[in-house]
This record gives C-alpha cells, structure tokens and sequence, in this order.
C-alpha cells in the first residue's frame, strides 16, 4: 500500500514538474509564429509574453524581446517598446535583429524628442556597418520579425536606410 502511494505520488510530482513541460516553449513560439503570419498580432504578443514569463532562458526570448518591443512600439507605449529593445541588445549583441532594433530606439527617441538619444542610436548603427563596406558601394540585409514584418536595410557609403514591409522606416545620413 505505501509503496503504491509512493508511486503516485512521485508520479504526480514528475508530471507537475517543470520538465514535464518540455517543448512547451517551442509549442508558444510555433504558435506565436502562426498567429503572426495570419495578421493576429495581438494574440501571437500574447504568446511570446509567456514565453518571456514562463520560459527565460529559452532559445525563443530572443525573438520573444524583440517581438515585445516591436508589439509595444505599435501601439505607441514607447517606455515599454524601449525597455525591450535595450534588453534585447543588451542580452543578444550579436543578433540578426540587432540594426533594427537599433531602428526601432532611433524612432522611439526622435519621437520623444530626444535628440541626444537619437544621435548616439545613429552613431551605434553607423559604427555597426560601416565596416561591412570595404569593398563594396552598398549592401543589403534582410530580416523577418517576430511579429512577421519584412525589414530590408540598405547601407551604403554614406547612409543606412531601412525599410519595412517596403516603406522607409528609418534613414541614417553621415
């Protein structure tokens, strides 16, 4: 009799553990993808924020972040888009999201007026490609967000464009 308690008991306590939900991070981010591509951005948001919350070492908070800062940044609470997007960069330097995320804090800081800011996001991104220019007038970088946009930046010899979904986001003259 005790030795089938025990068993149910750490059956139940396997099960409830968090390594019972393995992949469950991977299900919310397919979801989150899926939902993205369809147009329902609210509801794709809803799922990387529990990924974020659930799930903070996942191989998913990367997109996750930036998703968070580009959802925030839609809906214009620029104190919550820039938060995101500073944690972004600051845990993944070395992301494919990176020049965009850049992007978004340019805009976020020339909508609030700040143009200290602006200038040092300018600076940030300049330094970032100009390097990939050596040999070469211009240069393109492709990106699909999180949240499904297309973001194309084009660098060239003495300015960076990025576009999104086709219309001029952002343009970095030096």
């Amino acid at each position: 009799m005790f030795l089938r308690i025990f068993i149910i008991f750490s059956l139940i306590i396997t099960l409830c553990s968090p390594a019972a939900m393995a992949g469950e991070d991977a299900r919310l981010y397919a979801q989150a993808r899926k939902m993205a591509k369809s147009g329902q951005t609210d509801f794709a948001f809803m799922q990387y924020q529990a990924i974020l919350r659930n799930y903070p070492k996942s191989r998913f908070t990367e997109q996750a972040l930036f998703a968070d800062g580009e959802y925030n940044f839609t809906i214009q609470d620029y104190a919550q888009a820039k938060t995101a997007f500073q944690a972004f960069l600051a845990q993944y330097p070395q992301s494919r999201g990176r020049l965009f995320a850049l992007a978004y804090l340019w805009r976020i800081t020339r909508a609030q007026n700040d143009e200290a800011a602006a200038k040092d996001f300018e600076k940030e991104m300049i330094a970032q490609k100009q390097v990939s220019l050596v040999f070469r007038d211009r240069k393109e970088y492709k990106y699909l967000s999180p949240l499904n946009h297309t973001f194309k930046a084009a660098i060239h010899i003495d300015k960076i464009e990025i576009y999104m979904e086709g219309e001029l986001f952002a343009k970095i003259s030096y």
